[in-house]
C-alpha cells in the first residue's frame, strides 16, 4: 500500500507541476460558478413568485438549487474525470517512463490504485473550490440546511455511499453498539 500512496504522491503533485490541474480547477469552477448563479436566479425568482402570491411553506433551497445544480455537475463531471484518468497512463508513455514503471517491482494492482488516488486527490480538489459557493449559501441564507447540501458533495466522491445513523452512539461505536454496527456492515458486505 505504502508504494501505491508514494504513487499517487508521485500523481498528484505531477498534476500541479503542469497547468492541467489549474487548468481543470479553473474550468470546473467556472461551470460550476455559472450554474450556480442560474439556479440561484431561479430559485430567487421562484421564492419571489411563491411569496407573492402566497405560496405556502416557503422554498427548499435543496430541491430547487442545490439539486439541480449537483445534477448538471455530475455531467461536467462525465466528462473531465476521463479526461483525468486518460493522462495517467499517456503522459507515462509519452515521456517514455512507462517501460520504469511496469518493470519497477510494483504489482499491476499498486500501480492500478495509486494512478487512481492521484486522480481522486485532484478530484477532490476540484471539489473543494466549489464547497465556497455552499459556505456562501450557508452565511447569507436563512434556515439553511448546510449538511444536506455537504452531503450532495459526498455523493459526487462516493455516489454509493450511504450514511446509516446508530442511535445512542457516540465516537466509539464498536465498542458502544458492536450488535447495531454488526447488523448493518454484514449485510453491505455479503450483498453481490
Amino acid at each position: 500500500m505504502r508504494n501505491a500512496l508514494a504513487i499517487a504522491n508521485k500523481e498528484f503533485r505531477s498534476y500541479f507541476a503542469s497547468p492541467i490541474a489549474y487548468i481543470l480547477i479553473g474550468l470546473f469552477s467556472l461551470l460550476f460558478g455559472y450554474f450556480f448563479y442560474v439556479f440561484l436566479m431561479v430559485f430567487v425568482r421562484q421564492s419571489e413568485q411563491m411569496m407573492q402570491f402566497g405560496g405556502g411553506g416557503g422554498a427548499n433551497v435543496n430541491q430547487m438549487m442545490i439539486r439541480g445544480l449537483f445534477q448538471n455537475t455530475a455531467v461536467i463531471i462525465l466528462f473531465v474525470m476521463p479526461m483525468i484518468t486518460m493522462r495517467t497512463y499517456s503522459e507515462e508513455k509519452r515521456s517514455g517512463t512507462i517501460e520504469l514503471l511496469l518493470t519497477s517491482p510494483l504489482s499491476d494492482l499498486e500501480i492500478v490504485f495509486g494512478k487512481f488516488f492521484g486522480a481522486l486527490g485532484l478530484y477532490v480538489a476540484m471539489l473543494l473550490v466549489t464547497l465556497a459557493y455552499i459556505a456562501i449559501l450557508f452565511v447569507y441564507g436563512t434556515e439553511s440546511d448546510f449538511m444536506k447540501s455537504v452531503r450532495g458533495h459526498r455523493a459526487q466522491l462516493f455516489p454509493n455511499a450511504t450514511i446509516v445513523p446508530i442511535e445512542g452512539a457516540g465516537h466509539h461505536i464498536p465498542h458502544e453498539k458492536p450488535v447495531e454496527l454488526a447488523e448493518i456492515v454484514v449485510p453491505f458486505l455479503l450483498q453481490d
